[in-house]
This record gives C-alpha cells, structure tokens and sequence, in this order.
C-alpha cells in the first residue's frame, strides 16, 4: 500500500509510535504463527510488485526486505543441514577422504576459525545491532524511556527479549520454512479473525 501510495505522489512516513493504533501482538504462539503464515504469504507475493514501474527505490527495497525477511528462514535451516552433513559425512567416509576446501560452503569455512569467528561476529551484529540501537534512543529520550519504567527496567526488558528470542529462534525458523513451502506449493494461507488480547 505504502509504494503504491508513494508512486501515486503522497508522502508515505515510517514513525515508530502512533497514539491510538489498536494493532497488537497475537497473545499466544499458535496466534502468532498463523499470523506470521499470512505475512509470509503476502510478503512472498511481493515479489510481483517489487519490478513494478514508477515505484521509488526506497519502496522496492522495502518490498524486497519484506520477501528476504521469510527466505532467510530455510537459509539458514539448510545452512545448518550442511553444517552437519560435513562432519557427518567426513567421519563416515574417514578422516581426509573429504576436504572442506573441495566443498561451496566448504570455501568460506576452509579460511579456518578466524573466518568462521568473523562470519558469527557479522551475523550477531546484524541481531543485536538494532536493538542497542533502539535501546540507547530510547534512554536518551526523557519521556520514552519513562515510559518504559526508567532506565533499569528498560535494560531488564531489552535482556528478557533477548533470552526469549533466542529460545523462540529455532520455532521461527520452523514455521517460516514451512510457510515459504507452503506458499511455493500454492496453499493459500487464508485470512481468518485475529484474536486479540491484552
């Protein structure tokens, strides 16, 4: 809606609060994925607009974050596959009969620890980043970070997230894999009432 907005000539502005949204978080996972299996579904049809004409470049690089945010998710599940299937596979066939270096993936992890070690530092960054980012913006802004119960609360907040994001990691990767095949396979995901509460 928002690049169709903008190529018709209206402003469009992304603002990280509206007084007065009534959009809320679903209230339990199995909400929450049903949810997510929507926005996988809309997001992956994108895909058709993103080459539209007259769209700005802010909007097609929205469009294709938005499809790019559901197709990490069987990345990094087949990343992981592969990452098990080498030494997996090295051990079954004996030491030196397979070399990592012989491999595509293998490529990047033959640069030794230090490569793997750079590879983990850019990914938590790109995790965590944002979030200190968020964190410090919002201690720096008097009313805000009042809002959020003063400083100390708002460092146990960021803390609680994070250990719960990390623990719901592995399920968001599952469903987001699952809905990127479903929606590949054609399955329409619907659009049912949300339930929402508090």
């Amino acid at each position: 809606d928002a690049a169709m907005l903008r190529r018709a000539g209206w402003a469009v502005h992304v603002t990280a609060a509206l007084d007065g949204s009534c959009e809320e978080t679903p209230p339990t996972i199995t909400d929450f994925i049903r949810r997510e299996h929507r926005w996988c579904q809309g997001n992956l049809q994108h895909g058709g607009v993103v080459g539209a004409r007259g769209l700005h470049w802010v909007s097609r690089l929205h469009l294709g974050s938005g499809i790019v945010q559901y197709l990490v998710s069987p990345m990094w599940a087949m990343l992981m596959l592969v990452g098990l299937a080498i030494p997996m596979a090295q051990a079954a066939l004996g030491s030196g009969q397979l070399r990592l270096d012989a491999l595509a993936i293998g490529r990047t992890a033959s640069g030794g620890p230090d490569a793997l070690l750079w590879i983990f530092v850019l990914t938590m960054s790109m995790l965590v980043l944002p979030k200190l980012l968020g964190l410090v913006a919002t201690l720096a802004d008097g009313p805000t970070r009042r809002g959020c119960g003063g400083t100390v609360r708002a460092l146990g907040g960021v803390a609680i997230e994070s250990v719960l994001t990390a623990l719901i990691a592995p399920v968001t990767m599952y469903m987001h894999s699952r809905a990127v095949a479903e929606v590949l396979a054609g399955r329409d995901s619907g659009w049912n009432a949300q339930r929402r509460d508090d």
